[in-house]
């Protein structure tokens, strides 16, 4: 960073963090969130990184064996040579406050980047290149949570005792649900073999067109919904008059076609006003913009922090706004991204995505996780891969009320296939009852 962020940077404490080293190796035990990036000094950041380097390749440090280490990586005419170390080893009185200096060091580093974004949002805030507000908003956002992870320095690292008691109590909690981990999906077979949608999450429900992937989206977030959780659901596809509608005809088994036409019999008239009465106080959140993925990421933080959120629908994956350069790399980034917000926020992320041509050439028309389409990272970020079949569609002699469910990929525990019904004219899949 230029000179203008100096007086954020503690230099007295950066040369007594590498003093420290040199008087006792074993303070370096004391600096494992230290990085080479929180040095103010790119000299001071080069110093600690051979050091560092040195120590964990089981090689002592003292001034002459590191000022040897850095001639040996060209180092030594940009860190000031043994004159330097000499004076980092005379000038530190102690080691004995490496822990200290190792604070100060952090914290200025923290402070540094939150100057620097505050002059980023202030940029941002004052652009005139043609991109919309809500873009800009979501970049400021995303400096925002940089600067918030850093200065956290969250810690995952546990005992094997606490892991162990972290273990049981998992047992406790299913023991007390019968088995069911996150929320349920309205299906109970599905949930019995996922053990319902897990927080940190991500599950890919992925179909050709006409099998109806959106419509089984549709029904999870409404019972969520139902279920008093708070759910988002984006919609690349459908307004929220057509959710709504698809949502009616589903719950209250209202024909779609006369719903849309409204000319629905007067049963069905009321079945309407009945869910209208139902629905208006759940928790659901319908956006329809075209907004990509730094965006959407940024109004599920907010919408947790105001108001809580456990499940977010995003229809669909290859409708999301994207440069249009790689798609590949650009649907790996757009799944890692959201799988890491589910993670982030505790949230449940379910993406509609579709597959490829392939399966259309194939004389057994299931899919398969080869099916993806266009991007490999789809099935590496996913917990769980849902594809919905009709053999119906392809086949007018074939059932037309049945359909299957295929579990393609599931983390957590075992793939297979279940039967479901399918009323299309209610826009709903339903359990298959067998009979003996």
């Amino acid at each position: 960073m230029t000179e203008q962020f100096e007086i954020l940077a503690s230099l007295e404490a950066e040369q007594s963090v590498l003093g420290a080293i040199l008087i006792d190796n074993d303070s370096a035990n004391l600096l494992t969130d230290l990085t080479p990036n929180n040095f103010f000094s790119e000299k001071n950041g080069l110093i600690f990184k051979t050091a560092m380097s040195m120590i964990s390749d089981g090689l002592p440090v003292d001034v002459i064996t590191l000022d040897a280490e850095l001639g040996k990586r060209g180092l030594s005419e940009e860190t000031g040579g043994l004159a330097y170390l000499i004076d980092l080893h005379q000038n530190t009185p102690s080691a004995a406050n490496v822990g200290r200096y190792a604070r100060l060091v952090s914290e200025s580093a923290a402070e540094r980047e939150l100057r620097f974004a505050a002059e980023q949002i202030e940029r941002l805030a004052t652009e005139r290149d043609g991109r919309s507000i809500a873009d800009r908003q979501a970049e400021a956002v995303a400096l925002l949570d940089k600067i918030s992870g850093t200065a956290a320095g969250r810690s995952e690292e546990m005992s094997y005792e606490d892991a162990i008691r972290a273990t049981l109590h998992h047992w406790e909690r299913i023991s007390e649900t019968d088995g069911m981990l996150g929320f349920s999906t309205g299906f109970s077979n599905l949930d019995e073999a996922t053990g319902g949608l897990q927080r940190g999450n991500l599950t890919v429900i992925g179909a050709r067109p006409g099998m109806g992937k959106s419509v089984l989206a549709e029904n999870i977030a409404r019972h969520c919904a139902k279920n008093g959780l708070s759910v988002r659901f984006q919609s690349y596809e459908m307004s929220g008059v057509e959710l709504t509608q698809r949502g009616a005809s589903a719950e209250y088994a209202i024909d779609y076609g006369r719903l849309k036409k409204y000319r629905m019999t007067q049963t069905e008239t009321d079945n309407f006003a009945l869910y209208i009465n139902k629905a208006r106080n759940w928790k659901f959140v319908i956006n329809t913009e075209m907004i990509g993925i730094d965006t959407i990421a940024a109004r599920c933080r907010l919408e947790k922090r105001k108001s809580g959120l456990d499940l977010l629908v995003v229809d669909h994956l290859h409708l999301m706004p994207r440069k249009g350069v790689n798609e590949v790399a650009e649907l790996d980034d757009i799944t890692a991204r959201l799988k890491r917000l589910a993670m982030e926020l505790q949230i449940h992320v379910l993406l509609v995505a579709q597959l490829n041509r392939a399966t259309e050439k194939q004389a057994d028309k299931r899919p398969s996780l080869a099916d993806l389409r266009g991007s490999g990272g789809i099935e590496q970020n996913a917990n769980l891969v849902l594809m919905p079949y009709r053999e119906g569609y392809y086949d007018s002699e074939a059932p037309q009320g049945t359909a299957e469910l295929i579990i393609a990929k599931n983390r957590d525990g075992e793939r297979g296939v279940l039967d479901l019904t399918w009323e299309g004219q209610y826009q709903r899949f339903g359990e298959y009852e067998y009979y003996n």
